[in-house]
């Protein structure tokens, strides 16, 4: 799956992104993984003049990661308070094979 965290914060006309990523960690003694979100909470934006009065709530990411499933143990994922997480279930492309005959 595809999983990416966010935070809604005011922000002005510019493309914004947060400083972040995702590290896996393990649950000692029991072999299981998690991942948890590590954020300096740095907002980075392109630079450009916006008017004064330009500003709106959005949903900002932090840098998306892809992780392999395991239909067997649920995928859990940490983030600091005043975060959210998204995600999306990635498929699996079949390659065709051609057969002579």
């Amino acid at each position: 799956i595809e999983v990416w965290a966010f935070k809604n914060i005011e922000v002005n006309c510019r493309k914004n992104k947060i400083g972040g990523e995702f590290n896996p960690k393990l649950v000692p003694r029991r072999g299981l993984m998690y991942w948890e979100l590590n954020t300096n909470n740095i907002l980075y934006g392109e630079k450009g003049k916006c008017g004064d009065d330009w500003k709106r709530r959005v949903d900002v990411r932090a840098k998306k990661d892809v992780i392999l499933l395991n239909r067997t143990v649920p995928v859990v994922v940490m983030v600091p308070e005043g975060w959210g997480v998204k995600y999306r279930v990635l498929r699996e492309e079949k390659e065709e094979q051609a057969s002579e005959g």
